[in-house]
């Protein structure tokens, strides 16, 4: 097996897996960024040529000789950050005539952006720049934000795409990041950069004529002129800087490709039920291909069976017609393994398609009146419904199907209202797992291994008479297991419950997997819920103490929940009288109720307020509650949630103005909306906050939530002058790797000051904190020394953003040999917003707004807790989903999470795209 990387030349490629750890799920849990990457050869030009394509018929066309002459309006340029032509003049940066240039090197709390006013409407469109990207920033957080910005609005749309450090380009698509990021590797000197959008919801990209990729996804509504934004985007800054050298730009409406408006793709790859690990069948379907694609023998698909990171099994097949019968070796690999489909043409990827597959080491077909004995590792398949003695008798009716793209026919039993049992006409002898297979619309199964009728339920679904025959899917779900000493199993139907089974799967266990099957729950409650202490404020669901209390901790009881954070609010905004922050919202402007606050927050603030007039501490109620539940309650605050106070005032609390002098500074002198915990009375100030609400009856600890946000330090005076002083250099300049080094370990003095003072305020009770699972060290988080010193009680690594399913392991080895709980976080968002004032005023207008919302499913929760319990994590914990969807009382129990991985999962990657008919 081999780690590979794509790489499309001229004449050759091949397929790249993300390096990262854990179990490989392609969307779900892969511990690193899944991306597509492409390895630019020779570039097509090294001099400095303005290229105008003869046949793009271009809204506009800049040479780039002049950014007033040709209109550009610049707006946060800087000596810092800058964008210029060759008629700027900012210190050492120059660029030659008939180019602009971008440039940052250095973190200002600021960026610059290059926009011009276009009418570019509601149809296709090309963005062309043709750059030399000397080099770019490497973003520690919000990569999708950060580096090289193209922000085009159009019709109300808006398309944000970033580009940052190691080629990365991340369609952002508005606020809403659904796209796995792209990859381009070994720029050298200038590219054509085209972004195609095809006027429905994808957008290409191209580099030199070649396709890199797409994506794909609802585009976030935003009220803006119609127009284009070139942004340099300093922000986060790990390493690196901003760097381009633009040649020309331009922008074109429809006369796309005639390929994209087609918008070829693969419809589905099916795995056929008897395929196994030394014969993967398989079969494809293309749809919206041009015929001379196929005709001309240059299109095919190419397939990679991928175990992790390395690949197990490739193989191609040129395109002969739509559809395409596959055989595939998975060299005896078994489990759930990730295959993943290109369709090509011209050596360029047209469309990407990933799909889990679970492989049997064998299949052997069962015979109607046949006896099987449990072999580990081999399954044994009864697909002959139509043989099943008196099915008709007991009110079953036979559906034949077909697998699309395969001839055989195969039968299922359909279940009518007043249906009986089925024994399937087979002996059973040892230990077995037992999988059906069913049709789509089977709602549940009863099924007696010998000792009684258990109701399975399968499908949460609405079964329709017009979803009988046609178009289906066909998938698996897991029963059950047993020691079978020769009975038959027997199936019927919970009518009035529709069941339409295609066939039974007997699958033979290891010793390992009885042990697991047979493994009952230590009582251990593993999960950690976290409570934003707002929003559900904001949505009317707190009106008094006994909602809060029914809806904020009865729903934990009896679960494997160990412990509730109760948020506190913001970091001064606070949800309860404070002798530190005053009453909540008692300052708030008639401006910001009648201009800035959106129906939720009006709410919310009312809501809180009622709780305030009547000295209720709702994290006091909650703890209380929690304690009769046998659930430990920590106060949790947002170390540094601030926002902008000309949009969102009321959240930064009474006393922020108070404070203003103690922001943060970015390197240029000016202050950010945050605040510095350089400074002693800050850090002296948080300290309070904390320990007040660790004295509220009930509360066993507090948490430090320093994912929002974890830039709590910055270039303030008392800061740099006696850095200064004891290095001798000045860092706020552009420093080498020792530099920064000393610089970090400075900033990470600050908060061991802060975290060893509030340890030995806070003796009894314990404390958690939650920080960012990348760039944690250059915020200046010095993880070992808290560890060391037993400065926290639990670490908790999770991401600031949307759920990417990091790697564990590093933090897995600092927690090793103390005392510190890991906690494994997991964020609820992997995509969307949160609605904006102005989106809500569209609403009352009639406008759609798409927020771009995509949450993680129950299945990745368990998928990515199975990872982290495997990988050393002491429990999990749950960020933006404390209610809890489908997942209380499953994630925290470790042999629950054993056992649906080891036996549900399989099941439930089975989705085959089938024909179906009646028979009688």
């Amino acid at each position: 097996m081999r780690r590979v990387l794509i790489y499309l030349f001229v004449i050759s490629y091949i397929f790249l897996s993300a390096c990262g750890s854990g179990a490989d799920t392609g969307l779900v849990t892969d511990t690193n960024e899944t991306v597509s990457e492409t390895t630019v050869s020779e570039p097509l030009e090294t001099q400095q040529i303005s290229y105008r394509d003869p046949d793009m018929d271009y809204l506009f066309f800049d040479s780039c000789d002049s950014l007033e002459e040709n209109e550009w309006n610049l707006s946060g340029v800087s000596d810092q950050v800058i964008i210029a032509d060759s008629k700027s003049v900012y210190g050492d940066f120059q660029v030659e005539p008939g180019t602009f240039g971008l440039y940052a090197d250095r973190e200002t709390g600021t960026y610059a952006s290059m926009s011009k006013n276009l009418e570019i409407g509601d149809g296709p469109w090309t963005f062309e720049i043709r750059m030399d990207v000397k080099d770019l920033l490497h973003p520690a957080s919000n990569k999708e934000w950060r580096g090289l910005v193209f922000d085009i609005f159009a019709q109300s749309k808006r398309f944000y795409i970033a580009v940052n450090a190691d080629g990365y380009i991340y369609g952002q698509q508005g606020n809403a990041n659904t796209q796995k990021p792209l990859r381009v590797e070994g720029l050298s000197g200038y590219n054509t950069w085209r972004f195609i959008y095809n006027g429905a919801s994808k957008v290409y990209v191209l580099l030199d004529g070649r396709l890199i990729g797409q994506f794909d996804g609802t585009w976030s509504t935003a009220e803006a002129p119609d127009g284009i934004h070139i942004r340099n985007v300093p922000l986060n800054i790990e390493s690196g800087k901003n760097h381009v050298i633009i040649d020309h730009i331009g922008f074109s409406l429809g006369d796309i490709p005639d390929w994209i408006e087609s918008d070829p793709h693969i419809v589905f790859i099916n795995a056929m039920p008897r395929a196994d690990s030394t014969d993967l069948l398989l079969t494809a379907k293309v749809s919206d291909i041009q015929s001379e694609w196929i005709s001309d023998g240059k299109t095919q698909i190419n397939l990679f069976l991928m175990s992790g990171n390395d690949i197990i099994s490739e193989t191609s097949v040129k395109l002969t017609s739509k559809n395409a019968y596959i055989h595939m070796n998975a060299k005896n690999q078994t489990g759930v393994l990730k295959l993943s489909a290109f369709l090509v043409r011209d050596n360029s990827i047209i469309y990407e398609y990933n799909r889990k597959i679970n492989v049997s080491e064998s299949v052997e077909i069962v015979p109607k009146g046949g006896q099987i004995t449990s072999v580990p590792g081999v399954t044994h398949l009864f697909d002959q419904m139509e043989r099943i003695d008196n099915y008709e008798g007991a009110g079953w009716k036979l559906v034949h199907y077909r697998y699309n793209g395969n001839d055989e026919v195969y039968y299922a039993l359909d279940s009518k209202p007043s249906t009986e049992g089925l024994e399937i006409p087979v002996e059973v002898v040892g230990w077995f797992g037992v999988v059906m297979g069913y049709l789509n619309g089977t709602q549940q199964i009863g099924v007696d291994f010998g000792e009684g009728f258990i109701e399975v339920e399968v499908e949460k679904t609405i079964f329709l008479p017009k979803d009988e025959v046609g178009e289906g899917t066909i998938k698996e779900v897991f029963l059950g297991a047993a020691n079978f000493s020769g009975q038959k199993i027997k199936l019927r139907a919970v009518n009035p419950k529709k069941a339409r089974v295609a066939y039974i799967k007997f699958i033979g266990l290891t010793d390992e997997q009885i042990k697991v099957w047979q493994a009952p729950s230590d009582g251990v409650k593993r999960a950690i819920f976290n409570n934003d202490g707002y929003s559900d404020f904001g949505s009317g669901y707190y009106p008094d103490t006994q909602s809060l209390l029914q809806r904020a901790v009865d729903i934990y009881k009896d679960k494997e929940v160990g412990i509730l954070e109760f948020c506190l609010g913001t970091t001064f905004a606070l949800n309860h009288n404070s002798e530190i922050a005053g009453k909540p919202f008692e300052n708030i402007s008639q401006h910001a109720k009648d201009n800035l606050m959106r129906d939720g927050d009006k709410t919310g603030v009312n809501q809180i307020m009622n709780f305030s007039k009547s000295n209720i501490i709702p994290v006091q109620e909650v703890a209380l509650r929690a304690d009769e539940y046998g659930i430990k309650t920590f106060a949790s605050l947002r170390m540094n949630a601030f926002y902008d106070p000309a949009t969102y005032p009321w959240l930064n609390g009474n006393i922020y103005d108070q404070y203003a002098d103690y922001r943060i500074k970015n390197a240029g002198g000016g202050y950010t909306k945050n605040i510095s915990y350089a400074s002693q009375t800050i850090r002296d100030l948080i300290t309070d906050i904390l320990i007040e609400a660790a004295s509220f009856d009930g509360v066993d600890g507090v948490n430090l939530d320093f994912n929002r946000y974890p830039d709590c330090v910055g270039y303030e005076d008392e800061l740099v002058e006696p850095f200064m002083e004891e290095y001798g250099f000045d860092p706020r300049k552009e420093l080498d790797e020792t530099q920064k080094e000393s610089w970090v370990t400075y900033k990470a003095g600050v908060y061991n000051d802060f975290m060893k003072n509030l340890r030995e305020k806070l003796p009894d009770k314990k404390i958690s904190v939650r920080i960012p699972e990348t760039g944690w060290k250059a915020y200046g988080f010095d993880l070992k020394t808290w560890i060391d010193n037993k400065y926290i009680d639990i670490l908790t690594p999770s991401t600031i953003g949307y759920e990417n399913f990091f790697d564990i392991k590093p933090f897995v080895e600092l927690v090793k040999d103390s005392d510190v709980l890991l906690y494994g976080g997991i964020n609820h968002y992997l995509a969307g917003h949160d609605l904006t004032k102005q989106e809500e005023d569209l609403i009352k207008k009639g406008v759609k707004v798409d927020l771009g919302h995509s949450y993680v499913t129950p299945e990745q929760y368990l998928e990515r807790a199975w990872v982290l319990y495997n990988e050393g994590c002491d429990g999990i914990h749950v960020f933006n989903n404390w209610r809890g969807t489908d997942i209380i009382g499953l994630i925290g129990d470790k042999q629950y999470v054993e056992k649906w991985y080891g036996f549900t999962y399989p099941a439930q990657t089975k989705s085959e795209n089938i024909l179906m008919e009646k028979v009688n």
